[in-house]
C-alpha cells in the first residue's frame, strides 16, 4: 500500500467543506441572511425564492447597510462586526457572530451582495462565483442590504443529491421565515416563492405585517391557536418567561407548532422539552403534543450560544434552575380552572399593547392592556370520596344565592344522563359529569398516594372471582404494584382469586369489574418510561374506571356537590385525557344566538 502524504487543501475547497456546516440546504441561507438583517436593525425584510431556493434566493432589507470599504471583508471567513475579542463570546447579544454565513454562501453559489449605508452616497455591489475572485461596482441602492444567491451548489453537485423535492425545500424555507417572525413582531416580513417544476408552478405569497400579535400568531400557527391559548408573563430572579401556551385540549400529533426562543434566538432544547412535557403530563394523555410560543430571557453571561455552527443549540450555566422555572411557570398557568370558552381576541391578554410591552418594542400603543382574570376563589370544602357520597356535601344557602366563589354556579338539571346544566349569574355552564368526576377522583388519589399511599379498606365480604390462567398469572406477578394502589389480591387456585382489600376512596364501586379493567390497562404500553408518569397513568386509569358513568341519574344535591368539588380541584377544567370538563356560555353570547337587541 502506497503511503499517502499530507497536503494542504486548496482554499476554495476548504471553504466549500466548511460551508457544509452552515449551509445545509436553501433554508439555511435564508435563516443566516435574515438574522443578519435583524442584527442590522431592519424593520422590513423581503424574501423571494425560485426553484425551492436552488435556482435563486433573494433577501432584501432596510437595515443599517454595509460600508463600502467592508464589502470585500464581508464575504471572507471569520469576518464580523459583532465581536472583537474572546471575552465578547461571554455576552453575545446578536443573532450572528461567527462571521461565516456570507463566506459560506458565496463559496457554494453565484453570489451578489449589494448594500448602502448612511455614510455612503450610493450603493455598491460585490459579486463572486464560488471562488476567491470577486468584482466590485457602484449601483443605485436604497439604504439597507440585498443578498442574491443563485444556482446553489452549482460547484458541489454531490450536495444537490441529498436535497429533497422543490416543494419540501419551499416548506422548509417558509417554516424558517415563520419561526423568525414570531420573535420579531415589530418587523414586517414578505415571503414569495415561485416554482421551477410542474408541481410548484403556482406562486405563493406570505405577508406578515406589523400589527396585532394575534394576527401574526394566526398567520404562523392558526386562528384556532389564538382562540385556545393563554398569554403568560412571569419573572423570577434573573429569569423571565413570556408568550402563549395552548390549552391542553388544543394539541397536535406532531411537534411542528412548538416554538421556543432564548433571548429572541430560536433554539432546539431538550431541557425545555422535558419541562414542557412535565407541565402537560397530567393534562394531555396519549401521544399528543402541546402547542406553544415561548420566550425565555436571562443574562447573556449565563448562556453559551457558541455550541454549534447553526446556532440552534445553547447551554445554560444552571440548566436545572432554568428547567424548574419553566416547569413551575407552565404548571401554575395551566392549573387555573379554565373552561373552553376564552375571551375574544380583542380582549385576551395577548392584545397588542400587552405583547408590545412584553417584547419591549417602541411601536405606538393601540390601547391599554385588557384586564382578563379568572374569577376563581378556593373555597374550603370537604373533598368527596366517591359518587356514593355526593349527596352528603351540598346544602343550598338560605338566600338561595351562591357566593362569588362558586364560579360553576347552581345545578338546575341533568341532560341526556351525561351533562349537568348549571345556572351562573351571567349565563349557563354545561358540565360533562363523568369527565369532571374523573379529574376530581384523580387529583384526590394522587394527593393521597403522594402522602400516605392509597389507603386500603378491608372488605367485610371478600370478593372471589375467576380468571383465565394467564390473567391469574399476571395478577400474581403484579401483586406489589396492586398493593401500592390499595388492592390486596390472593390467588386461591389455578384460576381462582380473592380480593380482600380495596382503596377506600373506591369502596362503593363494582370492585371486581374495576380491578379487571385496571389490570387490562396496566399491561397497555405506557406513554413514558418515567416511573412517576407511569404511576400517575395508573391512578388516572383507576379514576376513569371509577368515575360516575353516563346515564346515572343524579339528584340536584349530588350535582351541586360535584360542582363544589370541582371548584377546589386543581386542573378541574380538563379530564385526565385532556378533554374539557365544562363550557361556559355568557348571556351576551346566547343573546347573539337569538338575535336579541338587533
Amino acid at each position: 500500500m502506497v503511503q499517502k502524504r499530507i497536503g494542504k487543501l486548496d482554499s476554495a475547497l476548504a471553504d466549500q467543506i466548511a460551508a457544509g456546516e452552515v449551509v445545509e440546504r436553501p433554508a439555511s441561507i435564508v435563516k443566516e441572511v435574515v438574522e443578519n438583517s435583524l442584527d442590522a436593525g431592519s424593520k422590513n425584510i423581503d424574501i423571494s425564492v425560485s426553484g425551492g431556493g436552488l435556482k435563486s434566493i433573494y433577501v432584501s432589507d432596510d437595515g443599517d447597510g454595509i460600508h463600502e470599504a467592508d464589502l470585500t471583508l464581508a464575504i471572507q471567513r471569520h469576518a464580523t462586526s459583532k465581536i472583537r475579542k474572546s471575552e465578547d463570546l461571554l455576552s453575545i447579544s446578536t443573532l450572528g457572530f461567527r462571521g461565516e454565513a456570507l463566506a459560506s454562501i458565496a463559496s457554494v453559489s453565484r453570489f451578489k451582495l449589494s448594500s448602502r449605508s448612511d455614510q455612503s452616497e450610493s450603493g455598491w455591489m460585490i459579486s463572486s462565483a464560488g471562488d476567491s475572485k470577486f468584482s466590485k461596482e457602484p449601483i443605485a441602492h436604497n439604504r439597507g442590504t440585498t443578498v442574491h444567491a443563485s444556482e446553489l451548489f452549482f460547484n458541489v453537485p454531490a450536495r444537490r443529491k441529498f436535497l429533497k423535492s422543490e416543494r419540501a425545500e419551499n416548506r422548509q424555507i417558509e417554516a424558517v421565515v415563520k419561526k423568525i417572525s414570531l420573535a420579531n413582531m415589530a418587523v414586517a416580513f414578505s415571503y414569495a416563492q415561485s416554482g421551477n417544476s410542474k408541481n410548484e408552478r403556482k406562486p405563493r405569497k406570505l405577508e406578515l405585517k406589523v400589527g396585532d400579535p394575534n394576527q401574526r400568531l394566526a398567520d404562523v400557527l392558526s386562528p384556532e391557536f389564538v382562540e385556545n391559548s393563554v398569554f403568560l408573563d412571569e419573572t423570577r430572579n434573573r429569569y423571565r418567561l413570556f408568550g402563549w401556551i395552548g390549552l391542553p385540549s388544543h394539541n397536535r400529533a406532531q411537534r411542528d407548532q412548538q416554538f421556543f426562543y432564548v433571548n429572541k434566538r430560536p433554539v432546539k432544547d431538550e431541557v425545555v422539552n422535558h419541562a414542557v412535557r412535565q407541565a402537560y403530563r397530567d393534562l394531555m394523555y396519549g401521544r399528543r403534543h402541546a402547542v406553544y410560543v415561548l420566550f425565555l430571557e436571562l443574562p447573556e453571561e449565563e448562556l453559551d450560544v457558541n455550541v454549534h455552527p447553526t446556532k440552534q443549540e445553547v447551554r445554560y450555566q444552571d440548566s436545572r434552575s432554568v428547567r424548574d422555572f419553566i416547569f413551575a411557570t407552565l404548571h401554575t398557568n395551566l392549573a387555573k380552572p379554565l373552561g373552553t370558552r376564552l375571551p375574544s381576541s380583542n380582549s385576551a391578554p395577548g392584545t397588542i399593547a400587552a405583547v408590545h410591552n412584553a417584547f419591549s418594542t417602541e411601536l405606538a400603543s393601540v390601547g391599554d392592556r385588557a384586564k382578563w382574570e379568572i374569577n376563581y376563589v378556593n373555597p374550603a370544602a370537604t373533598r368527596i370520596k366517591g359518587p356514593h357520597e355526593l349527596f352528603d356535601l351540598y346544602r343550598t344557602e338560605e338566600s338561595g344565592v351562591l357566593g362569588a366563589s362558586h364560579y360553576l354556579g347552581e345545578a338546575i338539571s341533568q341532560l341526556h344522563g351525561t351533562y349537568i346544566l348549571s345556572r351562573i349569574g351571567d349565563g349557563l355552564v354545561v358540565v360533562d359529569m363523568h369527565a369532571a368526576h374523573e379529574r376530581v377522583l384523580y387529583e384526590e388519589m394522587k394527593a393521597e398516594h403522594s402522602t400516605t399511599g392509597l389507603v386500603s379498606q378491608k372488605l367485610l365480604i371478600p370478593i372471589v372471582f375467576n380468571a383465565s390462567e394467564n390473567q391469574a398469572n399476571n395478577l400474581e406477578e403484579m401483586t406489589p404494584q396492586l398493593g401500592e394502589m390499595g388492592f390486596v389480591v390472593e390467588r386461591l387456585g389455578q384460576t381462582d382469586l380473592v380480593l380482600r382489600e380495596a382503596p377506600s376512596i373506591l369502596a362503593k364501586n363494582d370492585l371486581g369489574q374495576l380491578l379487571e379493567d385496571f389490570v387490562a390497562d396496566f399491561f397497555l404500553e405506557l406513554d413514558s418510561g418515567d416511573l412517576i408518569a407511569a404511576q400517575n397513568q395508573r391512578l388516572g386509569s383507576l379514576a376513569c374506571r371509577a368515575a360516575i358513568k353516563a346515564n346515572r341519574k343524579l339528584s340536584l344535591a349530588e350535582m351541586n356537590a360535584l360542582l363544589r368539588q370541582m371548584e377546589t380541584t386543581e386542573n378541574a377544567g380538563l379530564c385526565n385525557h385532556g378533554r374539557p370538563t365544562f363550557v361556559r356560555f355568557g348571556l351576551d353570547e346566547m343573546d347573539r344566538w337569538f338575535l336579541r337587541g338587533r
